[in-house]
């Protein structure tokens, strides 16, 4: 989720870095403020009821892959 930034800035750190995944653009940090995330690079995983925790963005690719099945088995 890009915030505070337009999509133009966002599309080109997307094409930059080759992202596959979808972003949100959120100029007037409004989703930042609705789920309570603090920095830029944190993840943030929804349930399917629209819920979930922000996540530290210095996740290893192994602590993403742990938070990503304990998401799954829910």
């Amino acid at each position: 989720m890009a915030g505070l930034d337009s999509p133009g800035s966002m599309q080109a750190f997307v094409d930059e870095f080759g992202l596959s995944f979808p972003q949100v653009v959120d100029e007037d940090a409004s989703d930042w403020a609705r789920f309570s995330i603090a920095l830029q690079g944190a993840w943030f995983f929804l349930n399917d009821d629209g819920r979930g925790e922000p996540i530290p963005y210095d996740l290893t690719g192994e602590q993403l892959a742990d938070a990503l099945d304990q998401l799954l088995a829910a």
